[in-house]
């Protein structure tokens, strides 16, 4: 009737419900909830503390308002011509469906922001909603050994609040790099808009990959310094070592598939509402970064991949020098085991056994025959 409400108005109604008593709980995983607003003419960074207007836990240098207090703030409150960036450090599920009430977030997306083992690297747009879900590459030493670790990270471009959040479980120096950028006057991202900071994360998070690649050739220059010198003191834990990089630089590879993907729908993604050069030319730039990326991981899994067979063909080649040896010898002493046998035999009657002249006859024969065979030896060039 007159009085009813329409699906949209009570569903919107059931997540404002939903999403108040899910921030009841409190921030829970929350790290860190941090604004920045910035344009040509200014740049502002705004903490956001997430314990209450506790005094003790107020830094009045950087936090200025609380997290409710930013949810009751105008949508549309981002000047003309300016960047709103919202960096969550920290997948608290009460943060994260507020921002989804807030922004009109599709529920597959916050399925994927809350469930980070379920996603995939993508660049997906629904709606005004451009999602783009990334795994950072993180280098790290287990047991001695490096071991690359992916996080994943979140990024929605909101083209019509000109704003773009960042989720992540835990902090980098992705934020912390950016916002250098931003607090400088004249930078490029004070005088773009939204989709350059999109694209500006996104090149971060590549331009991490190129320390690692200099870390992975390091170790393999290295191990390639250690086989071709022929170190004899090499041990079984080098092999282990070659292997278990090449396992790493493969699962590298496949992230650096995945990462192509997106970062080819980007210039399409981006440049979705208006075409702009500039931007343009930057994300093709990021387009060849990954793809140089890619060729020097190709390159350093053939290179370990030969250093590898390197390694097991000098192995196998003092294998074979030790049985070539040790068939000489055993050649060479097969005459004098085999008169041995002869003259050890329990024959009655036996000729040079019992003669003052035959252990000297023994020897002349089995040196005789020793000669022979390594005259044979040196004619097939086998010595």
């Amino acid at each position: 009737g007159s009085q009813g409400v329409s699906q949209d108005e009570f569903i919107s109604m059931f997540q404002h419900i939903a999403t108040k008593a899910l921030a009841r709980k409190g921030p829970g995983r929350l790290q860190e909830f941090t604004v920045y607003d910035y344009g040509p003419d200014y740049a502002l960074c705004r903490r956001i503390y997430t314990k209450g207007r506790d005094p003790q836990d107020v830094d009045k240098n950087q936090v200025e308002f609380s997290l409710d207090e930013f949810f009751e703030e105008p949508i549309e409150d981002v000047r003309d011509g300016h960047v709103r960036w919202i960096a969550v450090t920290g997948i608290e599920p009460s943060v994260v469906m507020r921002l989804a009430n807030r922004y009109r977030l599709h529920p597959v997306q916050v399925d994927e922001v809350l469930n980070s083992n379920k996603q995939r690297m993508k660049a997906d747009r629904s709606g005004f909603a451009l999602q783009i879900s990334l795994g950072r590459c993180v280098h790290l030493e287990v047991d001695g050994l490096p071991k690359i670790e992916k996080e994943q990270m979140t990024i929605f471009l909101l083209d019509k609040y000109k704003t773009v959040i960042t989720l992540q479980p835990t902090e980098n120096g992705i934020k912390k790099k950016l916002l250098s950028r931003i607090m400088y006057a004249g930078s490029k991202l004070r005088l773009n808009g939204p989709g350059f900071l999109t694209y500006a994360l996104v090149d971060a998070i590549v331009d991490e990959l190129f320390p690692i690649l200099r870390l992975i050739r390091r170790k393999l220059k290295s191990l390639h310094a250690d086989v071709t010198r022929g170190n004899k003191r090499i041990s079984l834990k080098t092999i282990h070592l070659i292997q278990h990089l090449i396992r790493e630089i493969n699962l590298l590879l496949l992230w650096l598939s995945s990462l192509g993907t997106v970062v080819a729908r980007l210039p399409a993604e981006l440049l979705f509402h208006r075409p702009d050069y500039d931007l343009e030319k930057h994300l093709g730039d990021l387009v060849d970064h990954v793809a140089a990326l890619k060729e020097q991981t190709h390159s350093m899994i053939g290179w370990a991949k030969s250093l590898n067979d390197e390694y097991l063909n000098e192995q196998q080649y003092r294998m074979n020098q030790v049985i070539y040896l040790l068939t000489m010898v055993t050649t060479l002493m097969l005459p004098a085991q085999f008169l041995t046998g002869v003259f050890g035999m329990n024959f009655e009657y036996f000729p040079l056994l019992n003669e003052p002249w035959g252990f000297p006859v023994f020897w002349v024969m089995t040196s005789s025959a020793i000669g022979l065979i390594l005259y044979i030896f040196r004619a097939k060039r086998w010595l």
